[in-house]
């Protein structure tokens, strides 16, 4: 899925733009008012899209740096192009509003470069004020207010006729004040070709999940070998994946799952929220995972990510190009988080709980699947399971065991939602 954050007016352009390229059952969007509001319908898109775009820089700043949050999906932005300035150019010259030369027009968000070459093409000579967005002062929170002051200090002083503006908060404070101004945003084009990059983004994270990665437990301390057989069951149920043994070594046991849900797993992990790697807390076994581009390539990574596990008790994973990714231990992390109160005893966010209990007066919570809970959210299936798994993590939600699909199709999971004790984490 690829999820847009933006404005009212940028999400209907961009649906446009998604639906002429056929991306449109992939496309979800959610929209803000104020652009400090980012970070929530971008934490909640967080849950079931591989990528995330936004309109602009400053939005995807402000939802990038938000404190304590570690995303799991990729957050790109729609850069200004040439194209938006052309268009509002054309607005300008076929409109109702006042002509001044273009030396006496102030422009926002815009690259200093850019503007000129598209002026110089026209054959019109370069405004002298441009505020690129590099060069806004202060906090990005403040956006509006700084770009805001820099056109109406040029107008007081008699230096500009008209403004141009990348944000709508400031052309909506122009237009209140009766300043002649145009608002300068992306066109279809611009979100259409922003779109096919995030696509390409989207289908190789996907490509990427879909690898095999193996885990490896062991005793530490006072553990025991049938500890470790046991712990591999335990996080294999927990992560979705399945227990075997490696051909090179039987006694050996392992977890095997995909990149995607190992991952998503480590994210919500470093965030601090339950995962399944919390059947580990409390026992004195460690698991090494290893992700690459083969079983033999995984294992291979396993055995040496186990290694530094058992050195430093601590999990691990690491990758075929040498990266490693040091958990800890799962319990101290949790804990830090729940007294920070960032997202709760689920690690969904306040935004994804309230959707889900209003989901749960429509759909049994009592015998729900997957499949129900992704058709009735508006997500996908494997999305779905994985909230429906961070919920059993946080014991929130039950496995009731499998029953027939309807046809020839394959058993489903059924799942029992603790309806009650989900409100209560939401107040």
């Amino acid at each position: 899925m690829i999820g847009f954050v933006g404005t009212s007016d940028t999400v209907e352009r961009a649906q446009r733009a998604a639906e002429s390229i056929g991306l449109g059952d992939r496309f979800v969007a959610r929209a803000y008012r104020l652009t400090p509001e980012v970070v929530e319908p971008a934490r909640e898109l967080d849950q079931f899209c591989e990528v995330i775009l936004f309109p602009g820089r400053i939005p995807h700043h402000l939802a990038l740096r938000a404190s304590g949050y570690e995303y799991r999906a990729a957050l790109l932005y729609v850069a200004e192009s040439s194209n938006d300035l052309y268009r509002t150019l054309i607005e300008y010259f076929r409109g109702p509003l006042p002509h001044p030369k273009p030396q006496r027009i102030s422009i926002d968000m815009f690259d200093r470069d850019l503007v000129r070459e598209v002026f110089d093409d026209l054959k019109l000579g370069a405004p002298k004020h441009v505020l690129p967005i590099d060069d806004i002062g202060g906090d990005w929170g403040d956006v509006n207010a700084n770009v805001l002051d820099f056109h109406l200090r040029l107008l007081e002083a008699g230096e500009v006729d008209m403004c141009v503006t990348g944000l709508r908060s400031v052309h909506e404070a122009l237009s209140e004040r009766g300043v002649p101004n145009l608002r300068a945003d992306h066109t279809v084009a611009t979100y259409r070709e922003a779109l096919q990059r995030a696509d390409l983004t989207s289908l190789t994270r996907r490509s990427q999940a879909q690898q095999l990665c193996v885990g490896c437990t062991a005793p530490i301390e006072d553990g025991t070998p049938e500890a470790a057989r046991e712990a591999a069951r335990l996080l294999a149920d927990a992560l979705g994946g399945a227990v075997g043994e490696l051909s090179w070594d039987p006694g050996q046991p392992t977890v095997q799952l995909s990149r995607g849900d190992l991952e998503a797993a480590v994210a919500a992990h470093r965030a601090g929220e339950p995962t399944g790697f919390d059947v580990l807390d409390g026992t004195s076994v460690v698991v090494g995972f290893g992700v690459g581009l083969s079983v033999r390539d995984s294992s291979e990574c396993a055995r040496r990510a186990l290694t530094m596990a058992v050195r430093s008790v601590s999990n691990c994973v690491t990758y075929s190009d040498g990266t490693v990714v040091v958990l800890g231990r799962a319990g101290k992390q949790r804990a830090h988080s729940l007294r920070s109160g960032d997202s709760g005893i689920t690690g969904l966010g306040p935004t994804v709980v309230n959707r889900l209990l209003e989901i749960f007066r429509r759909v049994d919570p009592e015998a729900v699947s997957a499949a129900q809970l992704a058709t009735e959210y508006g997500i996908r299936e494997r999305s779905a399971r994985r909230m429906l798994g961070q919920l059993v993590v946080a014991g929130l939600a039950e496995r009731l065991g499998k029953e027939g699909a309807p046809g020839a199709g394959r058993p489903r999971t059924l799942y029992r939602v603790k309806v009650s004790r989900l409100a209560e984490g939401a107040d």
